[in-house]
Parts: C-alpha cells; sequence; structure tokens
C-alpha cells in the first residue's frame, strides 16, 4: 500500500511494518459507533455488514499507522500513501448514504446512513495529520482516480459483467496540489489520472517522456513553466528508471490471498475458478474484455469491435 522513496535497508523497513498491522478484533466500541451508531441492535450472525465496515477501519488504520512512522523514523524525499478505504466505503455502504433511495430497506438505511460521511470524517483526520508531518515546505498531492455516485444515480443493481461495481463510479475524482510555488485558490480544469507522472516529474526536474499520454499541468505553478522531455524513460540507462520492480521481487502469498478475497468480497471479482484451466481461460476473457473497454475510451473503436465479436461467440 505504500510506494516510498527510502534510504536504508528494505528488508528491515518491511518487518517493521508488520508491526503497525490493526487487527479488526482490536477496535473497540468506541471505533465503531461512529460509523454505526445503532450498532447494537444489529444481528451479526446473520447480518455480516458491520464486519465488513470494522475490516475496513483496520485495514486504513494500519495504512496510517505504518505511513506516519515511516515519515517520522525513516529518511525520505518522496512518500506515496494509498488509502483504499473511501472506495471500500463506497461500495458496501454509499447505497445507503442519505438521501434514502426508494429500493433500499429503511431499516438498513437507519443502521447503515452514517458510514459514508463518517469514512470520509476519519480520512480527513487522517490527512490533516500527514499534512502536519509533512510541513509547509512539502509539496503535497492529493488525487482520486474516481469519484462515486451519491445521490439519485445510484445504481440499484451491478451489471454482471467484468468490473461491474464501476457502475456505481462517478468518472469526477479529486486533484489537490499544495506546496511552495504552486497557485492559492486555483481550480485547474482537464485534469486527468495520465497528467500525474509528468507532473510529478516536472516538480523534481525530471524531464517528461515524450511517449508519456499525460501533461504538465503547469497551471497550478505561480510562476511561468517550461517543462523538459526526453524521447523515453525506456531508453534511459539505470537500474530500472522506468519504475520496474528488480527482478525476483515476489509478492507474499498469504497478502496476495487477502487481497484477492477482499476483491471478491466487494463484487469486484468472482472468485476464482477452483478448476486451474478454467480459471485461466476466465481470466484471459476477462482482460481482453478490459481491453476492448480501454479500447473504447481511446477511440479505437473497431479494435475493440474485433475483441467483443471473438468474446460473444
Amino acid at each position: 500500500e505504500i510506494s516510498l522513496g527510502l534510504v536504508g535497508s528494505e528488508m528491515c523497513i518491511r518487518d517493521s511494518m508488520k508491526e503497525m498491522r490493526v487487527h479488526p478484533a482490536e477496535l473497540e466500541n468506541e471505533h465503531i459507533l461512529p460509523f454505526i451508531p445503532q450498532a447494537a441492535e444489529i444481528d451479526q450472525e446473520k447480518d455480516k455488514r458491520m464486519d465488513s465496515c470494522a475490516k475496513i477501519i483496520a485495514e486504513i488504520s494500519g495504512i496510517h499507522a505504518a505511513t506516519t512512522a515511516t515519515m517520522q523514523l525513516e529518511p525520505w524525499d518522496f512518500m506515496g500513501v494509498y488509502y483504499d478505504g473511501i472506495d471500500h466505503f463506497g461500495h458496501a455502504f454509499m447505497k445507503y448514504h442519505p438521501p434514502r433511495q426508494s429500493w433500499v430497506d429503511e431499516k438498513d438505511f437507519e443502521l447503515y446512513k452514517d458510514v459514508i460521511e463518517s469514512g470520509y470524517r476519519y480520512h480527513d483526520m487522517m490527512l490533516d495529520t500527514l499534512l502536519k508531518l509533512a510541513g509547509d515546505d512539502t509539496t503535497v498531492m492529493l488525487i482520486s482516480d474516481h469519484g462515486f455516485e451519491p445521490g439519485n444515480l445510484r445504481p440499484q443493481h451491478i451489471p454482471n459483467e467484468p468490473a461491474g461495481p464501476a457502475a456505481e463510479h462517478s468518472q469526477f475524482g479529486v486533484f489537490c496540489l499544495r506546496g511552495p510555488g504552486i497557485k492559492q485558490g486555483e481550480r485547474i480544469h482537464g485534469a486527468t489520472l495520465l497528467d500525474i507522472t509528468p507532473t510529478l516529474l516536472h516538480l523534481y526536474g525530471l524531464p517528461v517522456g515524450r511517449d508519456m499520454d499525460g501533461k504538465v499541468l503547469v497551471n497550478c505553478f505561480a510562476d511561468d513553466q517550461k517543462p523538459e522531455f526526453t524521447d523515453s524513460w525506456d531508453d534511459i540507462a539505470g537500474d530500472h528508471p522506468d519504475g520496474r520492480h528488480p527482478q525476483g521481487t515476489q509478492i507474499d502469498a498469504q497478502d496476495a490471498r487477502e487481497s484477492l478475497q477482499q476483491l471478491v468480497d466487494l463484487g469486484y471479482i468472482d472468485a476464482p475458478n477452483p478448476d486451474r484451466d478454467k480459471a485461466i481461460a476466465e481470466t484471459v476473457r476477462e482482460l481482453d474484455y478490459n481491453l476492448a473497454q480501454a479500447y473504447m475510451d481511446g477511440g479505437r473503436y473497431g479494435e475493440a469491435a474485433r475483441i467483443l465479436e471473438r468474446l460473444s461467440l
């Protein structure tokens, strides 16, 4: 969950970070009640939604603990941290957010209507801590890859297709930038996720690849900016200058299983088919489907059509 620019032993850091994990069983009533004030009325044998809420709180609390510890105890010149709590809260509980939709049960609404607002408030509290630790001389970027539909556009049913839960998303996200040399109170129009990396490179005085789709968001800066360019970062010599992990780096198998199960629980994916060959075939089909979607987003409809025609057979 954490991307760091650090000096020192990565193994030592990884071992110390394990101590920062928070288990849902460690949470007390006062941790849950701001999210679900009527928690005592829930039959937890039949209704597992409070358990899901506790898992989200515990996960992001562990991420926050690891992040703040690293910022205070380790040397760094770049800190990147991903809090996925709002996404998980949104998929699990946005349907209960006021105003109540006609298709939402009144009792469920009363029990879970506070989760979304409390989730955002908790993230605001964590952001406040990060800003204080970073200090005024640090450039801070806050971004999201999407938003959520909070009103009447919330879907009642999730499409039965790969990444179907994305139907709950709004295409509009958040982009905020604060720091030395950054304009104050300026609204940036037309920013996309593809602009984040070029802007980060420019902030570090590094050239932007001409083969990159995004652009430097020069309107964010108080002074006129002249970004530098290189043909491609792929051609620059060095130890993985394009950001790839070192060869041999492996993901812990237990962490991978837990991450996969979390995606299953959220409805992003179906549980893997126990038949290995069928599981591989299903994965390839989903990859092709996502590629077709990407082609359509890029206006390459002919290539998308050929993939979708093949998948429909």
